[in-house]
């Protein structure tokens, strides 16, 4: 009896130490893994990704060109992922959280953070699922406290990453320039979360 119990106490002990190292239960990209980020990942997509800039302050901003109206494929989903790119951040052991996590801030577009340059954009943080990929959508505009949102997305089970990164679309063509728009993201680590690596 006295065995059982040292055994049952010790497995305790062993669970709490586990669970207090954890700072969140969910995870996020410094700004030095937001640079690896390196593939488009739908290959239907004509959006693009101009460039990256490591901002001063928390963040790195995507300079994003979105398509006419009229064109098919207008969204972005950028990625570190296996299927292509370097793959920086991929085979990372996720297996302790339950959620990803990033804020996504739209700064302007076309060179405008005029409340009425652009219409609303959906954004969130993507990330793969054992289904295949998932990420939690978020409306984002230029409108006066609506420029920011935090997506946060459950990993659903997921052990390891092999797809991570952020996904943009239109919310509806409302606002947008027909003829296309260049819009600048600045994508940061998310309060509350825990560093991934």
């Amino acid at each position: 009896m006295k065995k059982v119990i040292v055994i049952l106490v010790l497995g305790l002990l062993s669970t709490v130490s586990c669970t207090k190292g954890r700072k969140s239960d969910k995870f996020t990209l410094s700004d030095d893994d937001l640079m690896l980020l390196d593939r488009h990942f739908h290959h239907y997509s004509t959006s693009e990704v101009i460039s990256k800039t490591n901002v001063a302050g928390p963040g790195v901003e995507f300079e994003i060109y979105l398509p006419d109206i009229n064109t098919p494929g207008r969204s972005i989903s950028y990625v570190s992922c296996e299927n292509g790119g370097e793959g920086l951040l991929t085979g990372i052991d996720i297996s302790d959280f339950n959620a990803f996590s990033l804020k996504i801030t739209l700064v302007s577009v076309n060179g405008s953070s005029s409340h009425d340059a652009a219409g609303a954009l959906v954004v969130g943080a993507m990330i793969n699922s054992p289904r295949s990929y998932a990420y939690r959508p978020e409306v984002v505009s230029l409108k006066p406290q609506r420029n920011s949102a935090i997506s946060t997305t459950k990993t659903d089970g997921a052990n390891v990453t092999s797809i991570i990164g952020f996904t943009a679309h239109l919310f509806t063509t409302k606002g947008w320039d027909p003829n296309g728009s260049t819009i600048r993201l600045r994508v940061e680590a998310a309060r509350n979360s825990e560093i991934l690596r």
